[in-house]
């Protein structure tokens, strides 16, 4: 028997990076994903698209799901996704934005993404969009 299983933990949470240029946003993302389910572990949060990338490219640090911002400032979530998916496909990728998902849809489909929903929705649908 693991240790997990004994002391009644998921047997193995799932793994998530968080990518969002606005700390407030952020760190409010990671502490609804973390409260949302006990089976839902944050390894790791960056502001920086460059950081996100070299963490997903890393298998130490790679994350099951990723959760990111499509506005990002300099650079899209589209372009983030591009460059993950370049070197790997192993990483869910969720993307959520502040603003229409209209406008992104077509982007985020494109680029690799699996999931795109609005901010305001995060609460209600995280849990799915990361399983």
């Amino acid at each position: 028997m693991r240790h997990d299983d004994m002391v009644g933990v998921s047997a193995r949470a799932i793994r998530i990076g968080v990518l969002d240029n606005d700390p407030f946003a952020l760190d409010a993302m990671c502490a609804m994903i973390s409260a949302v389910s006990k089976d839902f572990r944050v390894m790791w949060s960056t502001g920086s698209p460059a950081v996100a990338i070299e963490h997903c490219h890393n298998p130490h640090t790679r994350p099951e799901v990723l959760v990111l911002d499509m506005a990002l400032g300099g650079i899209t979530g589209a372009d983030v996704c591009r460059r993950i998916r370049r070197r790997t496909g192993g990483t869910g990728i969720v993307c959520v934005t502040s603003y229409s998902v209209d406008v992104y849809q077509r982007e985020a489909i494109a680029s690799g993404a699996q999931g795109l929903f609005a901010k305001e929705r995060l609460r209600t649908d995280i849990a799915v969009a990361i399983r």
